[in-house]
């Protein structure tokens, strides 16, 4: 049975803002005290848990929504400039919410088993691809980019073709702090979010659509984007 738009939509609405704060993770040279920071984030993961009962949407299809947004915030804290980063892998995401240090490779282990699921969950499938496009690595981080470059644009085409669009950032009202000119994440009290959404778009293009990927390339249109994203006070 189709999927409305309605309900397509609602698992990445969940997690939208969850998905931008980590470009602004991983761009940022300061981050506030570990512990605050992580408390935000939970309470972030708990908030869209408890909207996500509200809305029907099975445990388990949000414990492995979860698990992916934990791995993908997590990576993105550890490749950041911020200082203090080397505290967080006590306190990490992971080791809170699934008592884990392994997400790097639970993530691909998930990803494989909805992707091969039957019947498919192509909502938790899309949100596991903008993770990977938004910069998640995981196990294939030191080495292994070529397969994971294949694996993206396989995963693009798929989804594609199922869906006949492509998978984007919803434009709520609301959304987390990005990166400002200097790189340091702007409070995370809410900033306007156009320029992160447009940066997901400019990310989703690069890896999917274009014949020849080249990282650097994404690196700069990242770092250009976060420079003149619009800060609201």
């Amino acid at each position: 049975m189709p999927v409305s738009t309605t309900e397509r939509s609602s698992l990445l609405s969940l997690f939208n803002d969850l998905l931008i704060v980590g470009t602004s993770l991983k761009a940022a040279a300061e981050c506030g005290e570990p512990e605050t920071l992580r408390a935000h984030l939970l309470d972030m993961f708990y908030q869209a848990n408890q909207a996500g009962g509200d809305m029907g949407i099975p445990k388990e299809t949000l414990r492995q929504a979860r698990y992916a947004l934990a791995a993908y915030l997590d990576e993105m804290v550890m490749s950041s400039h911020w200082p203090q980063k080397h505290q967080w892998p006590s306190i990490s995401l992971q080791s809170e919410l699934f008592s884990t240090d392994l997400a790097g490779q639970g993530f691909f282990q998930n990803l494989e088993e909805v992707w091969r699921g039957h019947p498919l969950n192509i909502d938790l499938l899309e949100l596991y691809y903008l993770c990977l496009v938004l910069g998640f690595e995981g196990k294939y981080k030191l080495q292994g980019r070529e397969q994971l470059k294949a694996l993206i644009q396989e995963l693009g085409r798929d989804i594609q073709a199922k869906r006949g669009e492509v998978p984007s950032l919803s434009n709520g009202e609301k959304s987390p702090g990005i990166v400002d000119g200097k790189g340091q994440i702007a409070r995370i009290p809410w900033i306007l979010g156009v320029g992160a959404i447009a940066l997901a778009i400019v990310l989703y293009v690069i890896l999917t659509i274009n014949s020849t990927w080249d990282a650097e390339a994404v690196k700069a249109n990242l770092q250009v984007m976060a420079e003149k994203v619009p800060l609201k006070r």
